[in-house]
């Protein structure tokens, strides 16, 4: 009989093909436990586990003694897994027992039915039916605890898309294992990083591709980097200010600002300077970027764009030089369509930025 043939409910209806509390002939190994004994064939469990393989094959007591006591297990659980494990067994991996099974195929290194229980979460997450918080949490119990980094993440995903956050850590506490709940926490927040640049990355290009082409940018990441200038005639603004920065790979973006008087100006006009600077871990690193930088008149009546330009860079080292424009914009400019009576003009700058994954040199 296929395993896979029937449904969960189907193959719970059925007879077991084996009754392991029951010796027959072709039983040659006991295990005990506490509660009961179970009884199964060397040969079968030998095949499909290298565990038990060595076990009954090696120098190790079993061999000759033909029982083996184990202590601390559950006896029925232990009976699911054999029958799982048994190829021509009516009982096969469901929803119901993949939780005590998975361990024990994990433990035997039984890999067809490990196979099986994976595919079974699987299948379960991706099912129509909506698993409630405590069984997501008591999957990703087992699933972390077994090392499979793959599942834990598939596991997480529908915790997020399906239940309230407040919900999901209040549960946690009860539910997640002591010594997993600090990786359990770690693991949300990563993926709900990675979920938000992934929105700021289609922001960025859904903005970038209404003006050019980014086509060479398809698998870089995208964030933004906004920074207000509150007094853009500020004396202090020929020194450098600088906004927040944003982390993309192994690379750190921020944006510095300053005003840059040029002198062969007649009347000495003073212009707004803005630069995109990255920093690398060292200098072995390298970073491809293009970025928008964006210039508004915060207090402007109407049209508070003033200007927009691009940028294409490709920035090296720990302490690569900035790069960007020295007149971006002139201050007079700010002067133009300003609400009246105001304290200060107030500059805002954005950049949006692409930025591929950084290489390093060999």
């Amino acid at each position: 009989m296929d395993r896979n043939s029937s449904s969960d409910e189907e193959c719970e209806d059925e007879i077991p093909t084996f009754d392991f509390t029951k010796q027959s002939w072709k039983d040659d190994v006991t295990f005990v436990f506490d509660e009961k004994k179970l009884y199964a064939s060397k040969s079968v469990l030998a095949i499909f586990s290298p565990v038990f393989e060595t076990m009954f094959g090696s120098d190790f007591k079993e061999k000759v003694e033909n029982e083996v006591v184990l202590p601390g297990k559950n006896a029925d659980d232990f009976e699911e897994f054999l029958h799982c494990l048994y190829p021509k067994s009516n009982k096969r991996v469901t929803k119901h027992n993949v939780l005590v099974v998975l361990p024990l195929a994990h433990e035997y290194q039984v890999s067809t039915v490990m196979k099986e229980c994976e595919s079974t979460i699987r299948m379960n997450l991706q099912g129509d039916t909506v698993l409630n918080t405590e069984q997501l949490l008591k999957y990703y119990n087992v699933v972390s605890r077994l090392g499979l980094p793959e599942l834990k993440q598939n596991v997480i995903e529908e915790l997020l898309d399906t239940k309230e956050s407040k919900m999901i850590l209040k549960e946690a506490e009860q539910t997640i294992c002591p010594n997993l709940l600090h990786e359990f926490k770690n693991d949300v927040i990563a993926i709900q990083e990675e979920r938000l640049f992934d929105f700021k990355t289609k922001y960025v290009k859904q903005y970038m591709m209404s003006t050019r082409n980014i086509s060479e940018y398809e698998h870089a990441r995208g964030d933004l980097i906004e920074h207000q200038i509150v007094n853009v005639f500020d004396p202090d603004l020929q020194n450098n200010v600088y906004s927040r920065s944003v982390k993309m790979w192994n690379a750190i973006f921020y944006i510095s600002a300053s005003v840059d008087q040029k002198a062969e100006e007649k009347q000495s006009e003073k212009y707004l300077a803005v630069y995109l600077n990255c920093s690398l871990p060292d200098d072995k690193w390298s970073c491809d970027v293009t970025a928008d930088i964006v210039l508004e008149n915060v207090f402007a009546v109407q049209n508070k764009v003033m200007s927009k330009r691009n940028i294409s860079k490709v920035f090296k080292g720990k302490t690569a030089p900035a790069w960007g424009f020295s007149s971006f914009e002139k201050l007079s400019k700010f002067l133009i369509g300003t609400t009246k009576n105001i304290e200060n003009y107030t500059g805002k700058v954005t950049v949006f930025i692409l930025a591929k994954q950084p290489v390093k040199e060999i």
